[in-house]
């Protein structure tokens, strides 16, 4: 006997009551099942999602560091050259946004030794450039005098040594975290495709649960219930010269055709008569 009619019997043999149980037990768990799996997936997409965006706020802030850092030697420069007091606000506008993206990022960072250590040298080297190049260029801009001093100062390598090693190591802490966004976007990408294709499964297997079960409805009630009431029909029409089946099934089907054939046999007891 084979796997599926060994199944097919072992489901005549249940009561309604059984199948009912199946069916809604079934289409229980699958829900279940899928629901646990959406759980999973969710989260994924969740933490997926809050990467790219804390990346893409680390992005934001290193690049206004670098900017800042350029913002304070371009208008310091200035203000050496030309003594012009209108300069000082840029630089320090500029010298306050450092600061603040600096802290920033060592906040958004804190997860990432890495990063964390570049980001000490370049505001090392920020404290260097500040204590070699602005500060005693501000001193000799503010007296006045010694312009000569401001314009040798400028002219020294120095301070533009400071600020291009600054922006190398600014560059490549932004390189990582570029680097980063694109893992993460991908693995963004990789969790919203699983919803997807876990929303297409699970469409397909509550057809495939829908079909199977439309099959076995039909097979183990339908199909026999049809039969049974044909049978009725030709019984109460007179035709006795008939076989029941179904009488070996042991769930309400069975007990219909029992009921069916113990009436076909008492009716041809009396037409005996």
């Amino acid at each position: 006997m084979t796997r599926p009619r060994m199944t097919e019997n072992w489901l005549n043999d249940r009561g309604l009551r059984v199948k009912a149980i199946l069916v809604l037990g079934s289409l229980f768990g699958l829900f279940a099942i899928t629901a646990a799996l959406f759980l999973l997936n969710q989260r994924e997409v969740h933490e997926a999602r809050r990467l790219s965006e804390h990346t893409v706020e680390v992005l934001h802030a290193a690049n206004g560091l670098i900017l800042a850092a350029v913002s304070q030697q371009s208008a310091l420069r200035g203000y050496g050259l030309t003594s012009d007091a209108r300069f000082l606000a840029p630089y320090q506008s500029a010298r306050t946004d450092f600061e603040h993206h600096a802290g920033t990022l060592k906040q958004l960072t804190a997860d990432n030794p890495e990063q964390q250590a570049r980001l000490l040298d370049i505001t090392r080297l920020m404290a260097a450039w500040q204590l070699e190049f602005a500060t005693p260029l501000l001193d000799y801009a503010e007296s006045g005098r010694q312009l000569d001093r401001v314009v040798e100062l400028i002219k020294l390598s120095r301070g533009r040594e400071l600020m291009d090693t600054l922006r190398a190591r600014g560059l490549e802490f932004i390189a990582v975290e570029e680097s980063l966004l694109q893992m993460r976007s991908a693995r963004l990408a990789d969790a919203l495709d699983n919803v997807r294709r876990l929303a297409i499964g699970l469409l397909l297997a509550a057809a495939l649960s829908t079909a199977i079960f439309m099959v076995a409805i039909q097979r183990t009630l339908v199909t026999p219930m049809n039969r049974l009431t044909a049978l009725i029909g030709r019984l109460t029409g007179g035709d006795l010269d008939l076989e029941v089946p179904y009488t070996e099934r042991k769930d309400e089907v069975g007990a219909i055709a029992g009921a069916l054939e113990r009436f076909r046999c008492t009716a041809l007891q009396i037409q005996q008569r």
